[in-house]
């Protein structure tokens, strides 16, 4: 372990600062020798710059000795959420107001997935990306298989403890309200091969709305405001290894032992560490002591994405170009027979459709225990059911609407002629958030 971190008294909470704080600070320290200090106490590391070098810093070296501040974004993987771009967004304004400055994307590819952790499992399913107040497109992300593994994958269970960057994942269906789009080009203004890792798709989208900022002129040009990314692997694979305080020859440090860096390389770091249960904020809390112990001022700011949903449901759109094909009136015409078919479609009256939802539930829970089969028997009998001519007519309903679907697919349409431009919004409740974080708020808690 690191010298004197066993001793260390820990606080009660996660502490947080606020953007002009984290800025003051900065300024009395641009070239961030008190990080290179705390590598050498902590670490016991003589020559930083070598091992940094080694360790694909490169770039963090070379803005450090220009004197930018350096702000952090970390995730395994690199979802466009609002919530995640929420540094992108501060960088771009301080970029803006002159302050000298580089955007550090921390990635984490080869960690394992978990359904239990919530971060990862929100990479798959359908996928909300924000238009403006009246419109959104969504896209389903379902896994497909492994890499360089014969057998598919059909469900996001499947895909547990496996790398993330080893799951393939489809784009299994697209709209925009009542509209299907027969690829992910018409939705998105993307191209993806037919199969791609759920990092490498995810990551795709975070770079081309990135583009999308700087092409709209949200964000500056790449000199001012560059971004620049880290594998963690190869981060803390190096320094286990240089490191005389830890004996490790083939693989990274953990959490717990790489987390005091993790908050000491940025001047600022934008992110909720609360709500992630106990063992990992005391892990960060346990992180945080040791800066103070060492000197380190508080870089982290809360985003409050507990409290403001739209955080987290929506995606920035990556290319903010999205097909309309009301300008096409033979798709039009197909979609309004879809639409006819989709109302005859035989449904359970309300009341019933409410306490199938309630026994499901019920139903699911049970089943995690073997000594409940009976009692899920007897709930699954009192399902309400369609009745066997319902039945029949909703299947071949839904054959006729998969028809007229493939009629669509096939009709010789080029995006280029349907594309429109979106002009660039942010939800409402979202651009407060950003606007009470740039003006120095500190949200609770």
């Amino acid at each position: 372990m690191p010298q004197n971190y066993e001793n260390l008294t820990l606080p009660a909470e996660i502490k947080y600062t606020s953007i002009p704080e984290a800025v003051a600070v900065w300024e009395k320290d641009p070239y961030g020798q008190a990080v290179f200090d705390f590598l050498q106490q902590v670490y016991s590391i003589t020559d930083v710059p070598a091992v940094l070098q080694a360790a694909g810093m490169e770039e963090y070296l070379r803005y450090k000795n220009e004197g930018r501040l350096v702000l952090l974004h970390a995730n395994q993987i690199l979802k466009p959420s609002f919530y995640n771009l929420t540094s992108i967004f501060m960088a771009g304004e301080m970029a803006k107001n002159g302050l000298p400055i580089a955007l550090m994307v921390f990635e984490y590819p080869q960690d394992i997935f978990l359904t239990r952790n919530q971060d990862k499992k929100e990479a798959f399913g359908w996928q909300e990306f924000y238009l403006n107040e009246k419109e959104s497109v969504k896209i389903n992300i379902q896994p497909s298989g492994l890499k360089s593994k014969p057998f598919p994958i059909r469900t996001i269970d499947a895909a547990s403890n496996h790398p993330c960057d080893q799951i393939m994942v489809q784009v299994a269906g697209q709209g925009q309200g009542n509209m299907a789009y027969p690829s992910a080009e018409y939705a998105l203004g993307l191209n993806f091969p037919e199969e791609i890792s759920v990092t490498d798709f995810h990551k795709t989208l975070w770079k081309e709305a990135v583009s999308r900022l700087r092409r709209q002129g949200i964000l500056p040009d790449e000199d001012r405001l560059p971004m620049f990314f880290v594998d963690m692997v190869g981060l803390y694979s190096t320094i286990a290894q240089a490191s005389p305080a830890f004996n490790y020859q083939r693989r990274m440090l953990s959490s717990a032992e790489y987390y005091p860096l993790q908050v000491a390389w940025p001047d600022l770091y934008l992110e909720d560490s609360g709500g992630t249960g106990q063992d990992f904020e005391t892990m960060i809390i346990s992180a945080q002591s040791q800066r103070y112990h060492f000197g380190l001022p508080e870089v982290q700011v809360r985003v409050p994405y507990r409290e403001v949903q739209d955080l987290d449901k929506y995606c920035l759109h990556p290319t903010g170009r999205v097909a309309d094909f009301n300008l096409n009136p033979a798709w039009r015409q197909l979609d309004d027979k879809i639409r006819l078919l989709a109302n005859q479609m035989p449904k359970l009256p309300p009341e019933q459709e409410g306490l199938k939802i309630e026994l499901e539930t019920k139903i699911k829970a049970l089943k995690e225990k073997p000594e409940t089969s009976q009692e899920v028997k007897a709930l699954t009998r009192q399902i309400p059911r369609l009745s066997r001519d319902e039945k029949e007519l909703k299947g071949q309903l839904g054959n006729q609407i998969k028809q007229l679907r493939i009629q669509q697919e096939q009709l010789p349409l080029s995006p280029k002629e349907y594309i429109r431009e979106v002009p660039f919004s942010l939800p409402p409740t979202i651009e407060e958030v950003y606007n009470n974080l740039w003006s120095g708020a500190v949200y609770a808690v």
